[in-house]
């Protein structure tokens, strides 16, 4: 992992050498140290005895922290090229969240406001070990969240972030994620699917409702699953 000596942000592997996205600046790879390389260098000064060298988990939990403390938005988002205002408006999200403030963007189809939600809001989310609670009206622009984050996932490993780790986990309607195969083969409507999911577990038809049943007698303080039971 290599950051530029000027900025300290991250450099980026290009024809011409390393490259920082951020000031613009071109370098050698013997002109740069890695951040975690210097660390080495430093912890290997300072102990005195083998019995003192930090534990290699300790080493990458060094790295992964100062990783932390230099990613920006640059580094979560995936386009060769911003669209117009798409950078201004990602760096006042970035900063609306590190001063945790409210932040409301109005914006057309096609301004890509998606991608800058996350690449302004991720970079904070993960300095401050957060999570990120994205909400959508339909199921196209739940998929749309799902297909940038894999993009992001990418690119970080394309450019050798792979120690920066992004999750996201798509809840959808029960057309889509429910497991009972009676069910999903009618292809019902949202309505008809709640009827006939009520049904199955009035009368106790559905394995999988059998099964959470189960699992809650097992528990010292079970909570209320449906309101029939």
């Amino acid at each position: 992992m290599k950051f530029c000596p000027k900025c300290e942000n991250l450099l980026y592997q290009k024809k011409k050498g390393l490259y920082c996205k951020f000031c613009g600046s071109y370098f050698n790879k013997e002109e740069v140290k890695s951040k975690i390389e210097l660390a080495y260098v430093n912890i290997n000064k300072n102990k005195q005895s083998s019995n003192d060298l930090i534990e290699e988990k300790e080493i990458k939990k060094l790295h992964i922290l100062n990783l932390l403390s230099h990613i920006n938005y640059l580094q979560f988002f995936p386009y060769k090229e911003f669209r117009e205002n798409q950078e201004a408006i990602i760096k006042k999200i970035e900063k609306a969240a590190k001063s945790k403030e409210n932040i409301l963007l109005v914006a057309p189809n096609g301004t890509g406001k998606t991608i800058i939600a996350l690449s302004g809001l991720l970079p904070v989310a993960l300095k401050n070990n957060l999570k990120i609670l994205y909400l959508c009206r339909t199921h196209s622009q739940n998929t749309r969240v799902i297909k940038e984050l894999i993009k992001i996932s990418n690119f970080l490993q394309k450019n050798n972030l792979t120690d920066i780790k992004i999750n996201g986990l798509s809840i959808r309607g029960r057309n889509e994620m429910c497991l009972n195969e009676t069910l999903l083969s009618l292809k019902l409507n949202p309505k008809e699917s709640m009827a006939v999911c009520t049904d199955l577990r009035k009368n106790r038809n559905c394995s999988h409702f059998l099964n959470l049943l189960k699992k809650r007698d097992g528990l010292d303080k079970p909570i209320l699953i449906a309101p029939e039971m």
